[in-house]
């Protein structure tokens, strides 16, 4: 039993730390004309919410400075209740 339980706290260990790691888009979005408009201070933020498919740009533009659009916040929402 005590074993058991350092494998499953290991495996735990192990999940959460892969959870922590930002998977690579099929976009490289700081290759996008508009990658350096973006704030600094959300540029990684910007590669975590792409690689999760939440935002994906529009025309092979960023848009970092745009606004949301109602299907755009439906998602995030949406995103947010299910995580």
């Amino acid at each position: 039993m005590k074993n058991l339980r350092k494998i499953l706290s290991l495996v735990l260990v192990v999940v959460m730390a892969m959870s922590l790691v930002t998977f690579a888009s099929a976009v490289n979005y700081k290759e996008l004309p508009d990658w350096d408009d973006a704030d600094p201070a959300y540029k990684e933020a910007i590669d975590v919410v792409t690689a999760l498919g939440i935002f994906q740009g529009s025309d092979g533009q960023l848009l970092p400075k745009g606004t949301f659009s109602r299907a755009e916040a439906a998602k995030i929402i949406t995103y947010l209740k299910a995580g």
